[in-house]
């Protein structure tokens, strides 16, 4: 697999289905109408528009048995240096390239045009921006308004604003009559609040009430919320608000991890032995987690980091080494967004309570990170009991396999009192483990400690 091809690592693959069903419903009724893909950062909200655009791009026409759809893209952050998202809206428009020119050409027949409006509108800001004075471009349409204004003054700059975006409607109402005009709307939450309501508002401008014509917009709902409360105060209605620009959402909760992250990210998890064994603990983890898939990727790039420090020779480490320090990342991860948020959860950064979760309680731990996972990581460890001996009754017993083999590890690098011993349960006797396993285990968390 290349570096560059993307895989669908949180199973995407129904709601982007549901998605493309949607929007050929509304081309074959040539309806007009902007909606929404709503999920948090990291949700995967990129990869399926990237998907998506790639599928409708070819994706025919019955009837006509052409393409379908127009499909151009708007990187709302990309363009964030034009002050006014219009001409951002429109550049990224005349910026499309496909195979299918007839777009390209219908824009950019009237491009000059377009360049002289906007001009005006934007000309200061992108010569200090960027270093391009579009007002240079205004200069046939100043001498063809000079003859009708003594005051060069009088021009009103709203008045040429509202020109533009008329204009612009025509222009996509033009392209419409042939194919389904689709305006894909990316990273709107990594803009600024002022901007971001902008842009809302210019899409509602421009496109609200042209047929066949779709905006699909990429939004992360609670984020934008709180944006329209910056802008227009606490008491604001925001649900009413944006129920103006967009006529329905379509919700993305975390994903549901599948067996391709470990092919994803695959740098990290080949250093090590026996993955069919440890897939299934991973894969849970990350969903009881519900950690989103860009950071878990930045997430698994710091333990690579980290690994890759304490094995200096490269030697492939067994499994078990893998779950603790999967393990260890993970609930750092997790106490450290908790203490982000508000939560008092200082006392257990060490990770001290691992190895005895399953006979203490752990209410604020039960509160912050959900009873499911807790009880899973307990349930792991109860697991992998054996019976323990009269002699050794102050000593937690474990089998002598991975599940064992890592809670083993676990204690004798996080715990303050060792309480675990592995136990050949067949021979009755005391397993030794590997001491450059609980070596590295051991580096890895000093290690830790200083770079997570």
């Amino acid at each position: 697999m290349s570096q560059t091809e993307k895989i669908d690592i949180l199973d995407r693959a129904k709601i982007m289905s549901d998605i493309e069903q949607i929007l050929v419903l509304l081309s074959e009724q040539k309806q007009g109408r902007v909606f929404a893909l709503d999920g948090k950062w990291g949700y995967g909200k990129t990869y399926i528009l990237e998907q998506l655009e790639k599928e409708l791009e070819v994706l025919q026409n019955e009837e006509t048995q052409n393409d379908r759809f127009y499909v151009f893209h708007y990187n709302c952050w990309q363009y964030d240096y034009y002050e006014e998202p219009a001409v951002a809206i429109v550049s990224a428009m005349l910026e499309k390239r496909g195979k299918d020119n007839k777009a390209e050409m219908t824009l950019q027949k009237e491009y000059t045009d377009l360049k002289t409006v906007l001009g005006k509108i934007a000309g200061e800001f992108t010569k200090n921006k960027i270093g391009i004075n579009l007002v240079e471009l205004c200069n046939e349409l100043e001498e063809n308004k000079g003859d009708k204004r003594e005051n060069p003054s009088d021009f009103d700059e709203m008045f040429a604003f509202k020109k533009t975006l008329d204009f612009t409607r025509n222009q996509i109402r033009e392209l419409s009559k042939n194919k389904t005009v689709l305006l894909v709307v990316d990273e709107l939450d990594r803009c600024m609040p002022e901007y971001a309501i902008k842009v809302l508002e210019r899409l509602h401008h421009m496109f609200e009430g042209l047929d066949n014509v779709i905006v699909l917009l990429a939004i992360d709902s609670t984020q934008l919320e709180h944006s329209v409360k910056e802008i227009y105060g606490e008491q604001v209605d925001t649900e009413r608000y944006l129920r103006k620009f967009i006529s329905f959402r379509v919700r993305l909760d975390t994903g549901k991890a599948q067996n391709q992250i470990l092919n994803n990210y695959g740098y990290y998890f080949s250093k090590f032995e026996n993955l069919e064994e440890c897939c299934q603990i991973v894969l849970d983890l990350v969903k009881l987690l519900e950690i989103d898939i860009r950071n878990i990727e930045k997430l698994i790039e710091k333990i690579d980091m980290i690994h890759s420090l304490c094995n200096r020779k490269n030697i492939k480490q067994p499994g078990e080494v893998l779950l603790f320090e999967f393990i260890w990342g993970l609930m750092k991860y997790k106490i450290n967004e908790k203490m982000d948020n508000g939560s008092n959860l200082k006392r257990y950064e060490s990770l001290e309570w691992v190895p005895q979760i399953d006979h203490t309680e752990y209410t604020d731990l039960v509160i912050a990170f959900g009873s499911d996972l807790m009880k899973y990581i307990s349930t792991l460890k109860q697991k992998s009991y054996s019976a323990v001996p009269n002699n050794t009754k102050d000593m937690c017993l474990m089998h002598a396999n991975l599940k064992g083999k890592l809670w083993y590890l676990l204690d004798q690098v996080l715990a303050t009192e060792n309480t675990i011993e592995l136990f050949d349960i067949k021979k009755e006797n005391i397993v030794y483990l590997d001491t450059e396993e609980v070596h590295m285990c051991e580096k890895f968390n000093e290690l830790g400690n200083v770079f997570i």
